[in-house]
């Protein structure tokens, strides 16, 4: 089945990558998210075209198709030479998968490798301009300038659905923490998204976590990400969000964080948009984030159903990149990775006891 761009292709329609993904391509970067194309087609006509084109509400892409879970969002225009602006100059970069250049119809060549991003451009909503800015530190080696933190009145909120695109492709990124460092330094999250501004309000004790508190914790973790997928990325973004709001009972402080982060994880995620069936793979990572560490002291008929989750092999890699952000060392995670093998070679021939 052939992917939209070919499908576009075989149309004779002409395509480009734009955005991130001609930005990723430039500098040789894999993105496993969203793709991004600019193409002189128009809607109806692409509409035609893919049945079950989707149109998600964003400023800066008119439809969107998902494929091979994937989403393809489209940008159309009514010449490549007349394209419209971007909130960064550096975003109007273009490439022609078919004969394999780059197009740089604004000039902007010299503004690609500069360390800076260059001054926003003034037509753009402040928010729509922090947003692209965090998206670009995180997936790029680009910083930002102080001038760029101008005031912004964030009683008036973003739409849900550009915040949820927005942690999307900050979770995409190879560096989430500095996308979120500049979000809660414009103000952004302590307005639009309190139960995340707690971590950044509840302290850790330093015994058992260097690193800081729960917000720094938390932007320690995605660091030691290995697989960059969204439920992944976005399970480590909210691990601990629980601790904010969770009592001490006797000598244990943040008493049940796991679950009740799982049920603010899912009301936070649902306020932004996503589906039900990725709120449901979050809240398992979340709510069992550390239960890797207990499986060799847990009964096998307490951990088998979890361990028969397809998410497990996640829940492991969670829990990896949180200790990996504390003093703790990784015998835990080996022991548990240990102890999921031997589930996985052994469940077919295990005693019907153990499913009880």
């Amino acid at each position: 089945m052939l992917n939209p761009i070919e499908v576009l292709q075989g149309e004779g329609i002409s395509v480009l990558l734009s955005r991130y993904s001609a930005l990723a391509r430039y500098f040789n970067i894999k993105r496993t998210g969203d793709i991004y194309l600019l193409t002189e087609a128009e809607l109806p006509g692409l509409a035609h075209i893919f049945e079950s084109m989707e149109y998600p509400g964003l400023p800066l892409a008119d439809a969107l198709v998902e494929y091979d879970g994937r989403r393809y969002f489209f940008k159309c225009c009514e010449s490549f030479k007349d394209m419209a602006l971007e909130p960064f100059p550096v975003l109007e970069l273009l490439y022609n998968p078919g004969t394999k250049t780059f197009l740089d119809p604004k000039n902007i060549y010299y503004s690609l490798r500069s360390k800076v991003i260059e001054a926003a451009n003034g037509r753009f909503s402040g928010w729509l301009v922090v947003f692209e800015a965090a998206k670009l530190i995180s997936q790029f080696h680009y910083d930002t300038e102080d001038v760029m933190m101008y005031k912004i009145d964030w009683h008036t909120k973003p739409p849900a659905e550009c915040q949820r695109e927005l942690l999307i492709e900050l979770m995409a990124g190879q560096y989430p923490d500095k996308g979120l460092s500049f979000l809660m330094e414009s103000g952004f999250i302590e307005s639009c998204w309190p139960e995340i501004f707690g971590m950044a309000e509840t302290e850790h004790s330093r015994d058992y976590h260097p690193e800081g508190n729960v917000w720094e914790h938390t932007l320690e973790t995605l660091k030691y990400r290995k697989q960059f997928n969204p439920e992944l990325s976005i399970a480590l973004f909210l691990h601990d969000v629980g601790k904010a709001f969770s009592p001490e009972f006797g000598q244990k402080r943040f008493y049940g964080h796991s679950e009740v982060g799982a049920g603010i994880a899912s009301k936070f995620l649902y306020r932004l948009g996503f589906k039900n069936d990725f709120i449901e793979k979050v809240k398992f990572l979340i709510k069992y984030h550390m239960l890797p560490g207990a499986l060799k002291k847990l009964p096998l008929y307490r951990t088998k159903k979890l361990m028969d989750s397809d998410l497990f092999p996640v829940l492991l890699e969670v829990y990896r990149a949180d200790i990996s952000a504390s003093y703790k060392t990784l015998e835990d995670y080996y022991e548990a990775c240990r102890i999921y093998r031997g589930f996985l070679k052994n469940k077919k021939n295990m005693n019907n006891v153990y499913y009880l």
